[in-house]
This record gives C-alpha cells, structure tokens and sequence, in this order.
C-alpha cells in the first residue's frame, strides 16, 4: 500500500480533509501509527466519524475543546469541523518540529475553489501529501489544481533546502482514466524513493 510504504511510517501528525465514515482512520491506527490524527470534515460527517471510530475501541477528541491536547502532542484522533479550529490546530505545524502528511482522497479537489485554495497555499507546511483526484469536478480542472499545488510544494520545500519526491500517478485505462494520485513526501536529509511504484 502507497501510503502505509512512503507517508505515515514517518510521521507524527496526519491531516485528513474530508475523510468519509473513518475507514482510512481507522485503517492507519490499526497498522500501527501511534501519533495525532486530525480530521477536518462536515458536522454530519464528525458524528458518523465519531461513532465508527468510538465503536472500534478509539477515543475521539473535538477541536476546540480538545486544543490544549493537541497542543501538547497528545496521540489520538481529533476532529475539526471549523475551519477555525483547523487553523488553530495547522499553527502548531509552524510553531512545532512535527513530520506531518496531508491526506485529501476525493475530498479536496472536489471542495469549491473558495475552500480549496486557502487550504492548497497550506500544503507546503506539511512534510508529505497524498491527494485522490478526478481529472475535474464541478467543472474545475483538477489537473490545473494539482499542478498548482504539486509547484508550490516543491518550490517551498526545495527553498527550505529539503530533498523532496513527487509524482502524480495515473491509474491504467482499464481501471480508471479519470482518477489520480498526488503523492509527494519531503526531507532534511533524504526521502524514500517513489520511482519503485
């Protein structure tokens, strides 16, 4: 699995914008990552994020009440439904020397621009990304999107001096022609190869 391979080993926070019921949640704590994990979502969706998680034997913590646990790196998951308390909680990627991912699966690129473009500018705070993606939606040119994003990372990261690995990946015809990937990880000193996908 790509992201079990190259983004979360490594990190101590992950980001998840719009992550469904909780399944990818889910599926990283089992396997083992033992930092925060953040979710961001719609307020139906933190109910239905809550008790799937709840009933699989995790704790789940709200933002903001929760902020002071966050803030002390407190492992576990916690979810934002404002983008407020995403802001707050984005802060201490700046203030903290935390390896982080960002997981958008269908979920970014098929926001409004008006929610997607403040959160692409944020991509680069974070050491790796992993978007799934419609070559469009709602009649956005999610190639566009992600080739805007993917050169803003890059640029940002190679700035800081970092190492930084990044590749879209399209899926064969036969499986699918409209979907892709968007992984890219970054490092101080040296990154797991993606050409072995």
């Amino acid at each position: 699995m790509i992201a079990e391979k190259y983004l979360w080993q490594d990190s101590d926070l992950i980001v998840e914008f719009g992550a469904g019921y909780g399944c990818l949640c889910l599926l990283l704590l089992s396997a083992g990552f033992k930092g925060r994990y953040l979710i961001f979502d719609l307020p139906v969706f933190a109910r239905v994020q809550t008790f799937y998680l709840q009933a699989h034997g995790h704790e789940v913590r709200m933002l903001p009440e929760q902020l002071s646990k966050f803030s002390q790196g407190v492992q576990g998951v916690y979810i934002a439904v404002n983008p407020r308390d995403l802001a707050d909680a984005l802060r201490e990627l700046e203030e903290q020397a935390v390896r982080s991912c960002f997981i958008g699966m269908w979920s970014l690129a098929e926001a409004p621009r008006e929610s997607r473009d403040p959160l692409r500018t944020l991509l680069p705070l974070f050491s790796s990304v992993m978007l799934g993606f419609h070559v469009t939606w709602g009649g956005i040119d999610n190639d566009e999107f992600v080739e805007e994003a993917r050169r803003d990372f890059e640029a940002e990261k190679r700035r800081m001096r970092m190492k930084v690995t990044s590749k879209i990946l399209t899926l064969p015809p036969e499986i699918s022609s409209k979907d892709r990937y968007w992984i890219a990880t970054s490092s101080p000193t040296s990154s797991r190869p993606l050409d072995e996908l």
